[in-house]
């Protein structure tokens, strides 16, 4: 299977190195040259141009796309529709709207294409080592496909959840849960570190991630993290956010639901701009450690 990479960022290198290692070939294509000198050194076959990739694929082309979400997913799919014949599949792996998903997957369809939204979940390591993905979209492209997600994914850690739109709709609440489950961990730390009790906080850490109820991958981040630097000096505390949690609000308040932790975590982001705590670095050390996101300037 021979597949057509488009964005070459963080995500979009892991994914063909680990593809590459399970015997996909994989063409990778970004408008940032640079981005594509760079990527070749590490052995990835790369293209200068979007018809050449094109080109280079089969009738049945597969082309997956990892870009930012918005305006600039709109700018490639515009480009490459006329390109692709009958049964090509495109697949958005990038954060973008549930319901930016399903217009486009109604556009493509039009076309004879397949779109899928592939929420991808794992951060970097597991882009390049095993990641989760949750796949919405044509039931058939999906079939096409599952082979590739077998190879890329942890074990059990991929599905068809449903229609277009799903999997761009499951990882929006993941990512809303996440931000939940981070602000939780930090107002704790940030208690710990204030008691009067002078706690080290990377040998809490150790306890925490072996055996207890709360331990788990973003607890072991951030302990090692804190054995790097134990006052997380590096990090300012102003701490980013993508727009998915702001969708998940968004679509809570319209079925009624009331989500006052999901809410409050995003709250708590928004004023670290201005008043930057000891807990919100922990939260920007533990996005660091999973997504290499860089605090909002």
């Amino acid at each position: 299977m021979k597949i057509g990479l488009f964005g070459l960022g963080k995500m979009g290198v892991n994914i063909a190195l680990n593809a590459m290692d399970h015997g996909y070939q994989i063409i990778g294509f970004d408008k940032n040259k640079e981005k594509l000198i760079n990527v070749e050194k590490k052995g990835i076959s790369v293209i200068y141009s979007i018809d050449s990739l094109i080109n280079e694929l089969s009738d049945n082309a597969i082309i997956w796309i990892m870009i930012n979400a918005g305006d600039p997913v709109d700018q490639v799919l515009t480009k490459i529709a006329p390109l692709l014949k009958n049964g090509a599949i495109v697949i958005d792996g990038g954060n973008s709207f549930y319901k930016d998903s399903v217009r486009r997957s109604k556009q493509l369809s039009m076309q004879g294409i397949f779109f899928l939204d592939i929420g991808v979940s794992g951060g970097v390591s597991g882009a390049r080592n095993g990641a989760s993905m949750m796949v919405g979209g044509n039931k058939n492209a999906y079939n096409t496909i599952e082979p590739f997600l077998k190879s890329i994914c942890v074990t059990n850690g991929y599905a068809h959840v449903g229609p277009s739109g799903s999997g761009h709709y499951l990882k929006m609440i993941h990512n809303a849960i996440e931000y939940g489950m981070m602000q939780a961990i930090a107002e704790g730390y940030e208690i710990l570190k204030e008691s009067h009790f002078n706690f080290d906080l990377s040998e809490i850490s150790k306890v925490f991630k072996n055996g207890s109820v709360v331990r788990s991958w973003l607890i072991d981040l951030l302990s090692e993290q804190l054995q790097e630097d134990p006052s997380l000096e590096k990090y300012s505390g102003k701490v980013g956010h993508s727009g998915e949690c702001q969708w998940a609000i968004e679509e809570a308040k319209e079925m009624g639901i009331d989500i006052q932790a999901i809410k409050a975590s995003l709250d708590m982001r928004l004023g670290s701009q201005n008043n930057p705590t000891f807990g919100s670095k922990t939260l920007s050390a533990m996005r660091y450690a999973f997504g290499g996101h860089k605090e909002k300037s």
